[in-house]
């Protein structure tokens, strides 16, 4: 029988689900969500999931700077998962707008590669 996970690493959770949803972010693996928040390797959160670990408070600070989450969300206090004052760091918004020229990008990328291949094969 699985763990039940606490509230704030459930709300993680379904804050990845939420922005994995969401088409205007590039997260298209779990670690394209985790990776900015200072989570950097898969078995951390399979650790998670496990109920054998918890996120770190670095972590959930990171999700509310950066997607303009309340820490009050995460810990159970409210159901209102914004925060109110949504004042979100130029340098997240930075962040979040690289990911998105990336993603446009990715298939300009793949062309270049196949293109790289032909010439390399001949």
């Amino acid at each position: 029988m699985a763990k039940k996970l606490p509230i704030w690493d459930q709300r993680m959770f379904e804050l990845l689900q939420v922005q994995m949803d969401n088409p205007e972010n590039d997260i298209e693996e779990e670690m394209d969500f985790f990776r900015p928040l200072g989570v950097n390797d898969p078995p951390t959160v399979s650790q998670v999931r496990a109920g054998k670990q918890s996120f770190r408070l670095k972590h959930f600070k990171a999700a509310c700077d950066l997607y303009g989450v309340s820490m009050d969300w995460f810990f159970g206090y409210t159901d209102r998962m914004l925060r109110q004052d949504i004042k979100i760091d130029p340098l997240a918004l930075l962040k979040q707008a690289t990911r998105l020229i990336e993603k446009e990008m990715m298939p300009q990328k793949k062309v270049i590669k196949k293109v790289i291949k032909k010439r390399a094969k001949t």
